[in-house]
């Protein structure tokens, strides 16, 4: 997003903005394996495999996703505002802890 106005909740103007906060939402979803509250989570289970040949490689055995992301409410130090994701370019971070 170059040259997009990086700005806090309570000063964005209409349009784009490139925005950085929480995502939050009133219906929080257990996460599949901790069971904490969530907008959305995505675990994959790999496991180390070596074949015939002695050669090793990653081997995805489960995936699983959950939640709802099509709308979130994002929050920052200064506020909390509503952002619909239909069609939306996201750059997520991992967070882990709380």
């Amino acid at each position: 997003m170059a040259n997009t106005p990086n700005t806090k909740v309570a000063r964005a103007a209409v349009g784009l903005v490139e925005l950085h906060g929480r995502a939050v939402t009133a219906e929080p979803l257990p996460v599949a394996i901790s069971g904490r509250p969530c907008v959305w989570w995505d675990v994959t289970v790999s496991l180390w495999c070596e074949d015939s040949d002695r050669n090793h490689q990653w081997r995805q055995v489960a995936a699983r996703y959950g939640g709802r992301i099509d709308v979130i409410e994002l929050e920052d130090d200064t506020g909390r505002v509503r952002v619909w994701l239909e069609g939306a370019r996201r750059c997520e971070k991992v967070r882990t802890g709380c």
